[in-house]
């Protein structure tokens, strides 16, 4: 990516006529004089994280030759949740953890030929969220379900949920976390750092990504190629614009990527690529301290995104009355849900809630029964779920008859096919076939 300029920070001002861009590069973009005390600051984030034994892990690898310039080498280190029980968990009992880790840490340590270490910031993505009951209806596991809901939604929030004045309903469409962001180095001149939730890659070109042999990097370099085959479709003035403001705003760009090749729930084989879609900019704050989860309002960001970056957002509303709109999202049919961003009077955003459809949360636990049993097995365990999931949405007795004879059809019909039972990517195909040899609709309204 050497052949895009790094430009001094007035230039990349000119390039943006909207104020708040304008007002992200004049608050974040910082002196070489903050750089020492920036890294100071990521050294002790890392050194806490270590500390957290059994609830994070921290990987670190080296980055392959020919990416960093010569006279230096570095070092990615990921941080994630994990190890001493389910994400869920970790986060509700370790405060200090929701409050300081997000879902996707990554930083770089670089050592120069004299030796001196420093670190840099490379991706701080969305904090966890959760649920309306803070589990999430589709993960939780059965055992949880039945002993009751757990209304600490704040737990979440950076200021009680009663204090948002509007939401931004963003829609989700069962695709994977993606993040990226963009640095600039001499000799070498841009590096972008890709990855998924939990592992990140730093890459100039395409042609990079064949250094990363690891399994570990499956799916982040799928994130990768997306990212560079989206913005292969982008002009230089436009990647000029997104690589300058990435460097100085030190902001993480996240993503819902759509994966033909990767389909979980939702059927996406009507895409004929992987497709990008922006969710929202978050910035590096490493001692857990902000006022807001994200850079900037998401609906704001969004209205920008397309004319100034070229890129494709998710789609949203802007509402008031969450009770209604989480019982619109509930009715909804062909997708997983939305997000909900809850937004103070500040324009600050609080917290976030996922809000699940109850076609996703039905079909999904069709899924995950299917892909383990069959035959009577199968039917007793759906039926048994559907039960549990019923208590906890209110369902009536009718809707989940209904869903019951429609998941033991499938059932059938599974064990007279040949469908890889992994269901790793053949769900939705699988199930949309079901549908159309029995003449069957899973449109069952709630």
């Amino acid at each position: 990516m050497s052949e895009i300029k790094l430009l001094g920070r007035e230039n990349v001002s000119k390039l943006f006529k909207d104020e708040s861009l304008l007002a992200l590069l004049q608050e974040n973009a910082k002196d070489s004089s903050n750089h020492n005390c920036e890294s100071k600051q990521i050294e002790d984030w890392l050194n806490w994280c270590r500390d957290q034994k059994r609830l994070l892990k921290v990987i670190e690898r080296p980055v392959p030759p020919g990416i960093l310039p010569s006279n230096c080498n570095g070092d990615v280190i990921d941080v994630r949740v994990g190890g001493g029980g389910p994400d869920d968990t970790i986060f509700k009992k370790h405060p200090l953890i929701q409050q300081r880790v997000a879902r996707g840490n990554s930083v770089l340590r670089l050592k120069d030929p004299e030796g001196q270490i420093t670190y840099q910031p490379l991706i701080f993505a969305l904090k966890k969220f959760t649920g309306e009951s803070s589990i999430d209806e589709d993960d939780v596991q059965e055992e949880q379900e039945e002993g009751g809901k757990d209304s600490n939604v704040d737990l979440y929030f950076l200021k009680p949920i009663s204090q948002f004045k509007e939401i931004v309903a963003t829609a989700k469409a069962n695709g994977e976390a993606a993040h990226f962001s963009a640095h600039f180095f001499k000799e070498v001149g841009f590096v972008l750092c890709i990855g998924s939730k939990n592992v990140h890659l730093l890459a100039r070109s395409k042609d990079d990504l064949n250094k990363y042999t690891e399994s570990r990097y499956s799916v982040a370099k799928v994130v990768a190629e997306a990212v560079f085959s989206t913005f292969q479709d982008l002009n230089e003035e436009t990647l000029e614009r997104i690589y300058n403001f990435s460097h100085y705003t030190k902001l993480t760009w996240t993503f819902e990527l759509l994966n033909p090749g990767t389909q979980h729930v939702v059927n996406l084989s009507h895409l004929k690529s992987p497709q990008l879609n922006f969710i929202a900019w978050t910035l590096p704050y490493f001692d857990g301290r902000s006022s807001s989860l994200c850079a900037i309002r998401p609906d704001i960001a969004y209205a920008t995104i397309e004319e100034h970056f070229g890129l494709k957002s998710v789609s949203f509303d802007v509402v008031k009355d969450r009770n209604r709109q989480s019982e619109l999202v509930k009715m909804g049919y062909g997708y997983e849900g939305d997000v909900f961003y809850f937004i103070d009077e500040y324009d600050n955003v609080i917290g976030l809630m996922k809000i699940k459809t109850v076609w996703y949360i039905m079909i999904r636990a069709i899924r995950e029964k299917a892909k383990r049993y069959k035959g009577s097995e199968f039917s007793n365990l759906v039926t048994r779920r559907f039960k549990s999931i019923q208590q906890w949405l209110n369902l009536t007795d009718a809707v989940v008859q209904n869903w019951t004879e429609l998941a033991l059809n499938y059932g059938k019909w599974m064990d007279s096919h040949s469908f890889n039972r992994d269901f790793s990517t053949e769900f939705p195909i699988s199930w949309k076939s079901f549908l159309l040899e029995t003449k069957s609709s899973d449109d069952i309204k709630p």
